[in-house]
């Protein structure tokens, strides 16, 4: 996939007065992207790169109250956390993304404030980790997960948070980010998070790792993983407590279009369209279970088939404990629940 999609997209976009069409700070991004993604598209490796200092992180806390107006939080000194007997949720985005781009952040925290009115939301934003190519940033996810893991023992054993309260969302390698978080949690403390929510896990890389370098079921007590572009940019094979598999886990319906005119939109069709579902069926579904609906599978063998006929798990239920491996099909555009009636 990889290369011969970015031949032709590298070949549209050398047409394009990028400053002209996206304006700087979208040409800057774009172009990083670019070149980050020819890294990946030909081969990425695994490079030594930097840790992530504490500081080039940025926390962001959302409570019901102050939905419209962020509280900047202080990773030393948590206070804001302490307060409250809601849930927990840490946000995570993934490569060549930051808060302020992100497509999902915002929706989701305001579908969780809604279902949970004492909920606070962290969304984290490590973008001097996601800009860099690849194997960089690759590199940087465990310096990160460290930094989450240590504000959460801090939470958790100077001031008695109980570790029931953290949830744990990301997305490629946020998603990984959270495995690393998991990791160090338990070096710290001998206990397991709760739960982490894994956006399409980033394959690349990570693939190849043993699980101790990965995400992987045992770093939290519930690891809900939703495979969409497996065997691309996402993990092609279960590694949580739960995975789902939506049309299988790689190549979802709606994402083979392709618009000339518009070169952005071709990028994100041809690269990023299914790596991005997997938050997309999440947000569909996270407040009502009867939405994308899966059944569980009882080998891969089945799930390669699609023979999948036994317990039913909303991909969006936020309280499963139900483990195993799960298909469903979508419709190709929203609302992608097969129950909306949609063809």
């Amino acid at each position: 996939m990889y290369a011969s999609n970015f031949v032709v997209i590298l070949f549209i976009i050398s047409s394009v007065k990028t400053e002209e069409f996206f304006g700087n700070f979208t040409s800057r991004l774009y172009l990083n992207a670019f070149e980050a993604l020819g890294e990946t598209a030909f081969g990425a490796e695994e490079k030594i790169g930097r840790n992530i200092d504490l500081h080039e992180l940025s926390f962001y806390v959302y409570t019901s109250e102050n939905r419209g107006q962020e509280t900047k939080l202080d990773p030393l000194n948590p206070v804001e956390l302490t307060r409250g007997k809601g849930k927990i949720f840490f946000f995570l985005h993934g490569w060549i993304d930051a808060k302020k781009l992100n497509p999902w952040y915002n929706e989701l925290t305001n579908k969780l404030l809604g279902m949970h009115k004492d909920a606070r939301i962290v969304q984290i934003d490590w973008e001097a980790g996601s800009f860099q190519d690849y194997g960089l940033a690759a590199y940087s996810t465990e310096s990160i997960g460290r930094h989450l893991a240590t504000l959460i023992n801090i939470l958790v054993i100077d001031n008695h948070v109980p570790i029931e309260k953290f949830v744990l969302i990301g997305h490629s390698l946020g998603a990984q980010i959270c495995g690393w978080t998991g990791k160090y949690f338990t070096k710290y403390t001998n206990q397991r998070l709760s739960r982490i929510i894994a956006f399409d896990p980033a394959g690349i890389l990570f693939s190849e790792r043993s699980d101790s370098r990965r995400l992987n079921r045992n770093d939290a007590k519930v690891v809900h993983v939703i495979h969409s572009d497996g065997g691309n940019l996402g993990f092609p094979e279960q590694c949580g407590t739960i995975d789902f598999f939506p049309n299988g886990g790689s190549k979802q319906p709606g994402c083979q279009h392709i618009d000339l005119k518009n070169p952005l939109k071709l990028f994100i069709e041809l690269v990023w369209c299914d790596h991005f579902r997997s938050f997309d069926y999440f947000l569909e579904a996270v407040n009502d279970r009867k939405l994308l609906v899966a059944k569980q599978c009882p080998n891969e063998e089945a799930l390669e088939s699609r023979s999948c006929y036994g317990t039913e798990v909303s991909l969006g239920d936020l309280e499963t404990t139900r483990e195993g491996i799960y298909f469903l099909e979508t419709n190709s555009k929203p609302p992608f629940s097969k129950s909306s009636g949609r063809d």
